[in-house]
């Protein structure tokens, strides 16, 4: 099967995940770190909209939202580790390439 790319993001980072999904064709898996979990479960992949549009091919997407238990605030520290993990547990494929989010992949 087609490999899967696995990435971590907040909700500032939707539009680089916009370009990210535009130059990637296969399976993405996404580990959303949020502040405000049970309102974000419930959205799903409404989280990846810019102005009500969805992501390119939104169908391919595996969303985990992971719920910011104090990370950022008042610890002040990024779950970098426990994202991309989430991420890769969470593609369909074995062949995983972990790729930040404000990477624009192809040539």
């Amino acid at each position: 099967g087609a490999a899967c790319l696995a990435t971590i993001m907040t909700e500032d980072r939707v539009l680089a995940f916009h370009r990210l999904a535009a130059s990637w064709p296969w399976p993405i898996s996404v580990a959303y770190l949020s502040t405000e979990w049970h309102r974000d479960r419930r959205l799903g992949l409404q989280l990846l909209d810019v102005q009500a549009q969805p992501p390119p091919d939104a169908h391919r997407i595996v969303l985990s939202v992971v719920a910011d238990r104090g990370y950022r605030q008042p610890q002040n520290l990024f779950p970098f580790n426990l994202l991309r993990n989430v991420a890769v547990e969470n593609c369909a494929s074995k062949t995983v390439l972990v790729a930040d989010v404000d990477f624009v992949l192809g040539g």
